[in-house]
């Protein structure tokens, strides 16, 4: 397990496609090019990237990222107030994107870290007041180990996870799907299920709501 040491309000902009070249995006909210900015950040890739916003879930299931054009995939799930409560982003392994693109060849990041890039970007947010009378620090929060899962077809099923412990400590933890495109017991595998890097995460706006405890 790993503490954190270190978003604005939660946005009501509706989740639409939007321009293909975009960079430094903020994790704050569940915004339209967070699945293309949690590519960059897992990867390291500075290439023009489409994110597409999946409206329906059968559509997103069914999905797969492409690495040329490059192209992720994201998906909002809701509860049954209509809060965004996980965003889940299929993107592409580094080692793929080296192979193909000819980018730089860099070891992948976790969802671990992004969850943590979340975290901490949604208290870099927070109003002075806001953190001064959160329920919860950043530090506080304990970051699980993501939970590996081997397929698509149990990715899909499989969710992030967020938690309270005995002693009131959260605990958060991701879901993911790696297999990289050069790990030998991939290669049988048809050359889509290759070098991807799937990732379930708990949204900014849940994370919010976690700190503030609103």
């Amino acid at each position: 397990m790993l503490a954190l040491v270190t978003m604005t309000a939660a946005s009501t902009a509706p989740l639409e496609n939007g321009p293909r070249l975009v960079r430094n995006q903020a994790l704050t909210y569940s915004h339209a090019q967070f699945c293309g900015e949690v590519q960059r950040r897992l990867s390291g890739t500075i290439l023009p990237l489409e994110n597409i916003v999946n409206t329906q879930y059968d559509a997103f299931v069914l999905s797969k990222p492409q690495v040329a054009p490059l192209q992720t995939h994201q998906y909002v799930q809701r509860d049954a107030q209509k809060n965004i409560t996980q965003i889940s982003c299929k993107t592409k392994s580094s080692d793929h994107l080296h192979a193909i693109r000819g980018t730089l060849l860099i070891k992948d990041r976790s969802c671990q870290n992004i969850q943590s890039d979340i975290v901490n970007e949604v208290w870099a947010s927070l109003t002075p007041e806001q953190r001064l009378s959160a329920a919860h620090k950043p530090w506080q929060i304990m970051l699980e180990p993501d939970e590996i899962q081997y397929t698509g077809s149990r990715w899909v099923k499989a969710s992030a996870n967020l938690y309270i412990d005995f002693s009131g400590r959260p605990h958060l933890k991701s879901s993911a799907l790696f297999a990289e495109w050069r790990d030998w017991r991939w290669k049988l595998m048809p050359k889509l299920w290759r070098g991807n890097h799937y990732c379930h995460l708990i949204a900014p706006e849940r994370v919010r709501k976690l700190l503030l405890k609103n």
